[in-house]
């Protein structure tokens, strides 16, 4: 089987996307998604470990 493996690329390489069209959307994810996973990622990891749902 073929397998790929994907290449880092140095962070000077990278270009941050400047488009008006795309603002709203980096904001939204910046300002709303982010905050609202660090809030619910620890309340969720604490009940998946009392939960006893998953087992490795």
């Amino acid at each position: 089987m073929n397998q790929t493996q994907m290449k880092t690329i140095p962070l000077k390489q990278v270009q941050i996307i400047t488009d008006d069209f795309w603002k709203s959307k980096i904001d939204l994810a910046k300002d709303v998604i982010i905050s609202y996973q660090w809030d619910v990622m620890p309340k969720l990891h604490s009940y998946l470990m009392c939960s006893l749902g998953i087992i490795n």
